[in-house]
């Protein structure tokens, strides 16, 4: 097991430039320590095959008490000019 797991439930196949993508975040706190997770931030990259980032952002996370797990709602802006790249 790892202490720490993330993962994003994205809904739909199909985004567009100028829209908002809409993420809904879990982080799962499976210390072996049985520590409670504090001070945590979460950073989000829309980047191409190429590497170009094309958008970021980064959100303060609440506590993740020991063996539980906690949602975080969140959207990345996919810029207007992404069509052109």
């Amino acid at each position: 097991m790892q202490p720490v797991l993330v993962s994003a439930e994205i809904w739909g196949r199909h985004f567009y430039a100028g829209q908002k993508l809409p993420l809904r975040i879990c982080i799962v706190n499976d210390n072996d320590k049985g520590a409670d997770l504090k001070a945590l931030t979460l950073s989000c990259e829309l980047v191409l095959n190429n590497g170009t980032k094309l958008a970021a952002g980064i959100e303060a996370v609440p506590e993740v008490k020991y063996y539980s797990r906690e949602w975080i709602t969140s959207e990345i802006m996919i810029p207007a000019e992404f069509a052109r790249k």
